[in-house]
């Protein structure tokens, strides 16, 4: 039996990026774990060696900054941490009206979903081809499926993120490197307002999904060969509907909200 390859997993200090990286250690990989919030990522790192008994490094590293993607490449080189699977997760939520963003906040959100992902799996990616082997796993969203308003941002850059990974997927697999994407829908991690959203209900009747089960979902698809997989049923039915919902139901729903407020 083959010896685990060492999993690279970003946003891994919290959410769906912790359970990821739970998950695959359980496995027996070998892991490094990167994030910008240092305390919560130590924390991780300490928790998962005890539960796993796997080497775990921690990197902290702001993959929303220029130069960061490479800034990490070369720091798994000087360590000699030999990366075999790349899972890119890191992510953020800007919900609101886009003009009143604050410009920063936009060119973090555009550079974390895109830029640093293309950059991780170009540079991950050809390693990956010329050695014959190795794995890219990427977090998009269901809500890639049909642009929202309030998430403007978020919705059409997970949708780049899912049509890229899909492409890559073709070019790489004949070299022996599996690519999936997973599509989450609305999950139980702090991405979401607490008092925004009432969590105990979403979670029992399926409109949110523990972080815990969106990540062995991801990992048994990678471990498959899946080209994608949308964890939960109701997300599942969601995925389908959402292309053939008219765009006055888009309308109707941000009017809605426009209420609330």
């Amino acid at each position: 039996m083959s010896t685990p390859a060492m999993a690279l997993i970003t946003g891994a200090s919290s959410g769906i990026g912790l359970q990821l990286a739970h998950e695959l250690a359980r496995q027996g990989h070998p892991l490094v774990l990167v994030s910008e919030r240092a305390d919560d990522l130590m924390r991780a790192a300490g928790a998962l060696r005890e539960a796993h008994r796997v080497p775990v490094h921690a990197v902290v590293q702001d993959l929303a900054v220029p130069g960061a993607a490479d800034a990490l490449v070369a720091r798994c080189d000087a360590e000699g941490w030999p990366v075999g699977l790349l899972v890119s997760n890191a992510g953020v939520l800007l919900a609101g009206p886009f003009v009143q963003e604050a410009p920063e906040r936009v060119a973090r959100l555009m550079h974390l979903h895109t830029t640093a992902v293309v950059e991780l799996c170009h540079r991950f990616g050809a390693r990956f081809a010329a050695r014959g082997g190795g794995g890219i796993l990427t977090v998009s969203s269901i809500s890639a499926r049909m642009p929202f308003p309030v998430i403007a941002l978020y919705g059409p850059s997970k949708a780049f993120l899912h049509q890229f990974t899909r492409a890559l997927r073709h070019e790489l697999r004949p070299a022996g490197v599996r690519v999936t994407t997973v599509l989450p829908g609305a999950t139980d991690t702090s991405l979401y307002d607490e008092h925004a959203v009432d969590r105990r209900l979403a979670l029992r009747t399926g409109i949110m999904q523990r972080p815990h089960r969106v990540a062995r979902i991801a990992v048994r698809a990678w471990q498959r060969d899946r080209a994608q997989v949308v964890p939960g049923a109701l997300n599942r039915v969601i995925w389908w509907l959402l292309p053939v919902l008219p765009h006055g139901f888009v309308a109707l729903a941000y009017r809605l909200w426009r209420r609330r407020r």
